[in-house]
């Protein structure tokens, strides 16, 4: 569900820098389709774990969703795997402590290395070597480009006429990596429609957000009430948002040293890279474990494709 999209986004809407502004739905129609697409999946996920008043129940679906991110990295399906672990560490689903202390200690192991993974610390450091180092099919976090573009856009604004070279060859480079990765195809995969039409039927509104993400806190405070010994996880759930959606408004536009194949070319005082080399993705050395739990990986392309709903992100 997600390739289609992807697929969708134009060169244009990215070097518009437009899909936060209010002519979005003109200039970067599928980058806000897209976005709006991950906001459904977080915000699906936080609903279907906070419906569950039963703490076993919860436990087990937690775990599920946990698994479902794990399978949707292997699958590089990242843009999908980001939404799902981003709404398992937004708040109303972080001070759930007792169904996180349910857990298998295989699903906190694997959670952790997920959020690790995925982690914006140094400028997604960790998730832009995965991306530097996969071959395709990748669905990646489009976040990360948004980001790189905003920075391009802050150190060469476009002021009319022709663009700088710096700025022009950045965002060529940039779009030449998202074009690269629209090239990916999941034909080994099956979809199962009955599934993707209830992952449809999800009701996600952007001008509701605020109302849902306040609505799931407070369900959140019902069905785990507050107690002196939530003292500490509440104490770390102060410093995340209540909900962890993707908001494009937010943008880091500090950027560290990073991979050329996601960040662009251009020189500036904290990263320096060479335009000169290959815009290919490299295929990644055939690694028999997976990066989570050193799991053994079967073959994608030649693997019975199982009716799971995890597919039906993709």
């Amino acid at each position: 569900m997600d390739l289609p999209v992807f697929k969708s986004i134009t060169p244009d809407e990215l070097t518009s820098c437009s899909w936060s502004s209010k002519s979005k739905l003109v200039k970067a129609f599928h980058i806000v389709q897209f976005t709006r697409r991950f906001n459904q999946v977080n915000f699906w996920t936080q609903g279907e774990l906070l419906r569950a008043d039963i703490l076993k129940n919860r436990i087990e679906i937690l775990s599920h969703f946990i698994r479902i991110a794990k399978k949707l990295f292997e699958l590089n399906n990242i843009n999908a795997c980001m939404a799902v672990v981003m709404a398992l560490q937004s708040a109303p689903i972080y001070r759930l402590q007792k169904t996180w202390a349910g857990l298998s200690k295989r699903d906190r192991s694997t959670f952790t290395t997920l959020k690790d993974l995925v982690s914006s610390d140094e400028n997604w450091k960790r998730l832009r070597q995965h991306l530097n180092q996969t071959k395709l099919p990748c669905i990646p976090y489009l976040g990360i480009y948004l980001t790189d573009i905003i920075h391009i856009d802050t150190l060469h604004p476009h002021r009319g006429g022709l663009e700088t070279s710096q700025r022009k060859n950045a965002l060529n480079n940039i779009c030449r990596i998202i074009s690269e990765f629209q090239q990916s195809n999941y034909g080994f995969l099956r979809s199962m429609e009955c599934v993707q039409n209830y992952l449809a039927s999800v009701r996600y509104m952007e001008e509701l957000q605020t109302f849902v993400e306040a609505q799931n806190y407070e369900h959140s405070l019902r069905i785990e009430p507050d107690d002196q010994t939530d003292s500490c996880c509440e104490k770390t759930s102060k410093h995340l948002e209540k909900s962890a959606s993707f908001k494009l408004s937010h943008a880091n536009n500090h950027s560290t040293c990073s991979h050329r194949r996601t960040m662009s070319d251009f020189n500036h005082s904290h990263c320096s890279s060479s335009s000169t080399k290959s815009a290919t993705l490299p295929c990644r050395t055939r690694e028999k474990k997976s990066l989570i739990d050193d799991s053994l990986l079967p073959d994608p392309m030649t693997e019975e494709t199982r009716s799971s709903k995890f597919y039906t992100f993709l």
